[in-house]
């Protein structure tokens, strides 16, 4: 069964890091956010746009999904009144812009004057490349699409898809999308403040309803864990309080025997006290008058 490039897939706009103003005289100037803002194409795709700003607005990363042959490139050249001139990358085929509409034409990439450069450092025709995306925390049947100019940005997202394919891997995944400001210089040796654009791959190992299991059984075990502890220690400190009460009863039942020495002080004390108190007889009966004894 032949695969399909989902060419047709329903859009629901672009996403972009910077976008093309008008200036009053008409001319046109890009200018550069620095995060990821997106477009809608149609007003009734406005829920989309809600949720985008909801999730990403203001952010430098964003996780997208992609399917096969999710990336390509084209030389195209304008004018004021819009393309001119395109032909795809690696063909020698050009679409040309006349009068009569578009007509086919051979493409010298080497002799064309319009790819070299001028005195200025630019040229008129220019490599423009094409992402497209879905995005699952916002739609997942419905793609997005980023256009991408600077030439930087397109030489390492083209390197990294065709590295993908030399080692047989499919480039269907979810990554992450993510800008990074560099210094660079121009071909006349000026340096530049830009930023590129990035990719990693996230690899899901683990289901969302195994995510969701894991989550949940931690959570009872914990609450079972968290109740027997705290019944333990409960009971511990009950028995312990009851074993101290026991204890400081038994002490104060139990009469307390006092030293040796302190008794012996007693006695002492007691002893000195009657030699005292003998003494104090003594004196007395010696003090009293002796009876004389007459002669009969």
């Amino acid at each position: 069964m032949e695969q399909t490039k989902f060419v047709n897939l329903p859009i629901i706009g672009r996403v972009q890091h910077g976008e093309q103003l008008k200036n009053p005289n008409g001319s046109r100037k890009v200018v550069e956010h620095g995060y990821f803002i997106a477009k809608i194409q149609d007003d009734y795709m406005q829920t989309f746009l809600e949720r985008f700003n909801e999730l990403y607005k203001g952010k430098k990363s964003l996780d997208i999904e992609l399917l096969e042959d999710p990336f390509s490139m084209k030389y195209a050249r304008y004018n004021q009144t819009g393309e001119v001139c395109h032909c795809m990358v690696d063909s020698a085929v050009a679409s040309l812009k006349s009068q009569n509409g578009w007509k086919n034409i051979k493409c010298d990439k080497f002799n064309c004057q319009y790819r070299q450069r001028n005195e200025r450092g630019k040229m008129a025709c220019n490599r423009i490349g094409w992402l497209k995306f879905l995005i699952p925390s916002i739609c997942k049947d419905r793609i997005w699409l980023m256009r991408i100019t600077g030439q930087t940005s397109l030489d390492r997202l083209n390197d990294y898809f065709q590295l993908q394919k030399v080692r047989g891997q499919s480039l269907k995944g979810h990554y992450t999308l993510f800008l990074k400001q560099e210094e660079q210089s121009n071909s006349m040796g000026k340096t530049f403040n830009n930023y590129i654009l990035d990719i990693l791959k996230k690899e899901d190992f683990i289901s969302e309803k195994q995510i969701s299991q894991t989550i949940e059984k931690p959570k009872d075990l914990s609450t079972t864990n968290v109740n027997n502890v705290n019944n333990k220690v409960k009971k511990e400190k009950e028995s312990e309080t009851k074993t101290q009460v026991q204890k400081s009863a038994e002490q104060i039942s139990t009469p307390v025997e006092m030293p040796k020495e302190k008794n012996t002080k007693k006695t002492t004390k007691t002893s000195t006290k009657n030699k005292e108190t003998k003494s104090v007889e003594k004196t007395v009966i010696e003090n009293q008058p002796t009876e004389t004894k007459t002669d009969e």
